[in-house]
């Protein structure tokens, strides 16, 4: 026994073309368009794949990010101004960085890694999988939960 297209019933299904659409349809559903064939065996379906879970790895910067390059600039006797020139940065950017107002960019949190040899970004592991699809054979969804009929209105 197969699932009606059009109200869910499990029964035996007729192809039946509704309003320019062919569907697999019960009896009683089957009285809203033309029969084209009856009694039809429910179509082999092939099995869901089963969802890979795959790792990706995320870099961020956490807080306390301008505290650490703060004391690494002043540890290696630059202010501001030479530390900004260092990077090919402004001062005022270094400046917001070091107050915490601006967040580096993933591309100038490594220069400031490189030049001050310190670490700033931690990366770290994350499990993903992909969302599970709807089964529409299980009895889920059918077109009837998603239109109207005319009677009904």
């Amino acid at each position: 026994m197969a699932f009606c297209e059009m109200c869910g019933r499990e029964s035996l299904l007729s192809r039946t073309k509704i309003e320019n659409t062919e569907l697999l349809v019960c009896g009683s559903c089957s009285t809203f368009g033309k029969v084209i064939k009856t009694n039809i065996e429910e179509p082999e379906v092939p099995k869901a794949r089963k969802p890979q879970i795959y790792n990706e790895t995320v870099e961020i910067i956490p807080e306390g990010y301008g505290k650490k390059v703060k004391d690494a600039r002043t540890w290696a006797g630059l202010n501001q101004k030479e530390f900004a020139f260092k990077l090919s940065e402004k001062e005022s950017v270094i400046n917001k960085i070091e107050s915490e107002h601006l967040m580096p960019t993933l591309e100038l949190a490594k220069k400031i890694e490189r030049l001050c040899e310190i670490k700033i970004i931690e990366s770290y592991k994350e499990e993903k999988k992909p969302e599970d699809n709807i089964n529409f054979r299980d009895g889920g969804l059918t077109i009837g939960d998603i239109i109207k009929l005319k009677d009904e209105e």
